[in-house]
């Protein structure tokens, strides 16, 4: 009787542990959940919530995450300046391919002149042609990334951009 009673005491405890260890595994899965971890690196904005507040599915972003390096600028190109390009990339009669208008455009090197007058040390490579021209403004939208290693360009900054084609066009200059 006393092994017996042994036995079953040894194992509601065992039980018990179990139960415990289960408990244990759940609370640190629940508490994983209150760990938010950026999908990338960069500048945090200012904070609507403070720690401890409740948030959950219909509350605000918990913070304002921008990403500085690269950084895109986005930017509009005027429509007589793209059909012009096309016109020198496919003069006289050749067939135009419209897939080929994409490849015209992103052979252009974006090169920026920042707020100041200056002109940004690094270029940058064109990775968004939208495929229509806007009929209120007759400007094509583009996008371009550009290396940003000093976090000299910041989001909402304003900054011209110049377009410059690696490809070589016969002119005439006078």
């Amino acid at each position: 009787k006393n092994y017996d009673d042994a036995t079953s005491i040894y194992q509601q405890a065992t039980a018990e542990v179990l139960a415990m260890e289960a408990n244990l595994k759940l609370q640190k899965l629940f508490l994983s959940y209150t760990l938010v971890e950026a999908p990338f690196s960069g500048r945090v904005g200012i904070a609507p919530y403070h720690p401890g507040a409740l948030v959950g599915p219909q509350s605000k972003p918990l913070i304002h995450l921008i990403k500085l390096d690269p950084i895109r600028v986005e930017f509009v190109v005027p429509e007589s300046y793209v059909v012009s390009l096309i016109q020198k990339r496919f003069p006289g009669n050749k067939k135009f391919d419209p897939e080929k208008k994409l490849l015209v455009v992103t052979k252009l090197v974006p090169s920026l002149i920042l707020s100041n007058g200056t002109k940004y040390e690094h270029t940058g490579i064109i990775n968004f042609v939208n495929n229509k021209i806007d009929p209120s403004t007759g400007t094509f939208l583009m996008r371009a990334r550009f290396p940003n290693p000093k976090e000299l360009l910041l989001p909402g900054a304003f900054v011209n951009v110049n377009l410059e084609s690696k490809q070589k066009f016969k002119a005439i200059l006078i």
